[in-house]
């Protein structure tokens, strides 16, 4: 009786099944499998960095070779749940984790001078915009995708995706300003008692917003406290990566590192003679402001938009204009930034009912958190690739 052999041939290993960072993790052997699998070649490869960086090549060529034309990318409609990934029951969790995911793959800092990666970069922001929103993700489900070109966009929701697309919720919450832009948009009549009263709430937003971010401060720094110092500063590590993937993220890193370390040795021996410093700083910051506000009042009287028969304005005038009113925020909500996360800072680390030695070790752990944002943030890095992002102005319904 004769038996007969069943063979399996199973798929060789690619370089596309692993992420650029996971090469520098593989052995040289692996690198070598991965880069002939690839039809590449490692002749002139002796250290390891140059079968990484062969590697690398490789497979950027093979994921070239895979992509759909961008412009196919920017005509073709995608389901937005399809593109995420997710189930249509999915929780927002599983959207915001889809979306980060996604954001952190196609992110313009991981793929210069890739357009279909941008595209995909506009399309899965778009998608999270609408899954995260409850009422523009009932209104999705009714109507399709065909619902989206007559929603209306959010100020708060565009204010949350350029300030960290909701990542740094945590460490600086929603902007004093949203709501203001927010009424700007839809004016209505005020008293002076209307106005006081305005006030009265946005003062005390300031003040839960800075108490509900120092309590937080002061549990993320705890296992530092406790003396788990590896943990936190591994925990740390792992949410900078993800952080600095998100929009403007690089920048509002180095922010951030920047005030947490400035805090830190504020409240250290010599702490006198940086706040001194630190004054002039920020009379930097306000400067940098009031030019950017003086300069965006300019453009407006030359285009003669403040003029109540001005005519309509060219759409590359539109964009530019556009650009400026974006790069005006962003100047104010680093100035918002900065002054709330100081206040928490100064909550935290200079709190008289709460030991000495705690306060110390504190100090220790800002300082650190502000040291590994700054290493994985990089000041004024992404900001003109996130104003391409949002390139052009919401248009106006026919």
């Amino acid at each position: 009786m004769s038996t007969s052999k069943t063979t399996t041939t199973s798929t060789p290993d690619s370089l596309t099944n692993y992420q650029e960072d996971e090469l520098q993790n593989l052995p040289v052997s692996k690198l070598k499998e991965l880069i002939t699998n690839g039809g590449g070649s490692f002749a002139s490869c002796f250290e390891k960095n140059d079968f990484v960086e062969r590697a690398k090549t490789v497979r950027s060529s093979m994921q070239a070779l895979a992509k759909p034309n961008h412009e196919t990318v920017y005509k073709e409609r995608i389901d937005f749940y399809e593109l995420l990934g997710v189930e249509k029951t999915a929780t927002k969790n599983e959207i915001t984790k889809a979306y980060y995911k996604l954001a952190k793959e196609y992110h313009p800092d991981k793929n210069k001078n890739d357009l279909y990666a941008e595209e995909m970069f506009k399309k899965v922001s778009e998608a999270y915009q609408v899954l995260s929103d409850d009422e523009k993700r009932k209104k999705y489900d009714q109507y399709g995708l065909d619902s989206v070109n007559e929603m209306e966009i959010d100020p708060i929701d565009l204010f949350r995706m350029i300030f960290g697309g909701g990542l740094f919720q945590n460490y600086f919450g929603d902007l004093s300003f949203y709501e203001v832009f927010t009424k700007q948009a839809n004016p209505e009549e005020q008293t002076p008692d209307d106005q006081l009263r305005e006030q009265e709430e946005a003062l005390k937003k300031r003040q839960e917003r800075v108490q509900t971010l120092s309590k937080y401060l002061e549990i993320k720094v705890e296992p530092y406290v406790q003396g788990n110092k590896q943990d936190f500063e591994r925990m740390v590590i792992e949410e900078a990566k993800e952080m600095a993937a998100a929009p403007g993220g690089l920048d509002l890193l180095s922010l951030l590192g920047y005030i947490y370390i400035q805090e830190a040795k504020q409240h250290s021996l010599f702490g006198f003679f940086h706040e001194i410093s630190e004054k002039g700083h920020k009379a930097k910051e306000i400067v940098s402001v009031v030019s950017a506000a003086l300069k965006m009042q300019k453009s407006l009287q030359e285009e003669g938009v403040l003029d109540e028969n001005a005519s309509g304005m060219p759409t590359s005038k539109q964009e530019s204009m556009f650009k400026e009113g974006l790069k005006l925020i962003w100047k104010i909500g680093r100035l918002d930034i900065d002054s709330v996360v100081r206040e928490v800072c100064e909550r935290v680390l200079g709190a008289k009912s709460v030991d000495k030695k705690v306060l110390k070790t504190r100090v220790e752990a800002v300082k650190l958190l502000g040291k590994i944002f700054e290493k994985h943030g990089k000041p004024g890095s992404d900001i003109n690739e996130l104003f391409s992002q949002l390139n052009s102005p919401p248009q106006p319904k026919p």
